[in-house]
């Protein structure tokens, strides 16, 4: 049966889109209330999948592309010695799976909806944001207790400072709550490019900005930052530089002096104008002069993020070096990740162990293989990109492509609930703009 001319119940098509419509709205501020819409939408693709068969594969099999992560996560599973372990994890990362199958089940019936889901994200956004900015200008005391009182928020951790160390975050983790405020940004861009504006997409910007600055999530910072330099040249390149008028060396000239001075002038402006930037970043590179010089020991180095990032990768290095082809398993990639962090205890380093890096993370845990299969995924992803015939909407998807890139460099945001629902999602609305699914 093709599902393309699969007849639709009005009725079931409204409650759909308004499932999907929750599914989204939860990302910033409500993991169950996704993970209820999700499972919803999976309830009601049932029967349009039992009843095409093969006809999904045939059709879509693009789309389960991300769906191999999966895959070889559970041969690993077949030599993993905690096997419990392993088969949870498995059962964790079925977004990479379930996701895929729902949007190919519903995509009719959301396709024309698109931009409307998108303002829904941002809403979400925004309203988070109101929340986060409130309980940051409350007394520190009252946003304590308002977060041991108050069901379904983060516990409250009391830290030197509430600005170095980025805001508290009520809904969800601090950084992840920073990548979803990049991903709206981002939407945001491309709204206002395609003229698709109002007042509350306004004031939903501004908000936005504003908590994403203080948040404090240097990771998403950086890499948003990055990709504003590809935004600022798409809109150089189609307001001044005629195609028709501009050859490619004055093109190349141009676009090396906005480099330079964009990746000159930005940064400082941020740091020298903006006390939240300049304070989390203060941090950092304190942070780094006592990792030099040996005196980080003397501190509570157990929140020195560079550190527990530099002893990450090299102790994935540790055990991706003796198990290379395979990697050590699912099961039992955490004890074996302890294993290695204790073998710094001698040297005074006691830290418990930590992934932040998903390249480093799938190596270790699925072998040379899965990391390899990634590669290629991002590749096959980033190619469909490059292929949207719009133009703005093409900057659109490879932006949230390098953006996806640049954080799992620094995170494994994907093996989370929130971040594997954005990542599939975002695969999905890629290979649909670019036709070829």
């Amino acid at each position: 049966m093709n599902l393309c001319i699969m007849r639709f119940s009005p009725t079931k098509d409204q409650f759909v889109y308004y499932t999907f419509a929750a599914m989204i709205a939860g990302l910033p501020f409500s993991k169950a209330l996704s993970s209820v819409a999700l499972t919803i939408l999976l309830f009601l693709a049932l029967p349009d999948l039992i009843q095409s068969g093969l006809t999904i594969w045939q059709k879509y099999r693009a789309f389960f592309a991300v769906s191999g992560l999966l895959v070889f996560y559970l041969i690993s599973v077949g030599y993993s010695d905690q096997l419990t372990t392993a088969l949870k994890f498995c059962y964790q990362q079925n977004i990479l799976l379930t996701l895929p199958l729902i949007w190919v089940a519903h995509r009719e019936r959301l396709l024309p909806h698109l931009t409307g889901f998108l303002k829904v994200f941002i809403y979400a956004c925004g309203f988070t944001s109101v929340v986060t900015l409130l309980l940051f200008v409350l007394p520190e005391a009252t946003t304590s207790w308002i977060s041991n009182h108050v069901p379904g928020l983060n516990p409250y951790e009391y830290l030197e400072s509430r600005i170095k160390f980025g805001l508290y975050s009520p809904f969800i983790d601090r950084l992840h709550f920073s990548y979803l405020l990049g991903l709206a940004l981002l939407g945001l861009l491309w709204m206002r490019q395609k003229k698709i504006w109002s007042e509350w997409i306004t004031g939903s910007a501004i908000i936005i900005v504003t908590t994403f600055l203080f948040l404090g999530g240097r990771g998403a910072q950086l890499g948003l930052l990055l990709i504003l330099f590809i935004w600022i040249w798409k809109w150089v390149e189609s307001t001044y530089a005629n195609p028709n008028q501009w050859n490619i060396t004055k093109k190349w000239g141009l676009g090396t002096i906005l480099f330079i001075g964009y990746f000159v002038l930005a940064p400082a402006l941020l740091f020298q104008t903006l006390e939240p930037v300049k304070a989390r970043y203060d941090q950092l590179f304190w942070e780094m002069k006592l990792l030099q010089n040996g005196e980080y020991k003397q501190w509570d180095y157990r929140h020195f993020t560079t550190l527990r990032r530099l002893l990450s990768i090299k102790n994935h290095y540790r055990l991706i070096a003796r198990h290379p082809l395979s990697g050590v398993g699912v099961g039992d990639y955490r004890r074996d990740l302890q294993d290695a962090y204790n073998e710094d205890r001698d040297t005074g380093l006691d830290l418990d162990a930590n992934a932040h890096n998903q390249f480093l993370f799938i190596w270790a845990n699925a072998g040379l293989l899965a990391f390899g299969y990634f590669i290629w995924l991002l590749y096959f992803v980033g190619r469909s990109a490059l292929g949207i015939t719009d133009d703005w909407t093409r900057t659109l998807a490879v932006s949230v492509l390098i953006f996806f890139v640049f954080l799992l460099l620094f995170d494994v945001f994907i093996i989370y609930q929130i971040g594997a629902m954005v990542f599939v999602l975002s695969i999905c609305l890629i290979l649909e703009g670019s036709n070829k699914p």
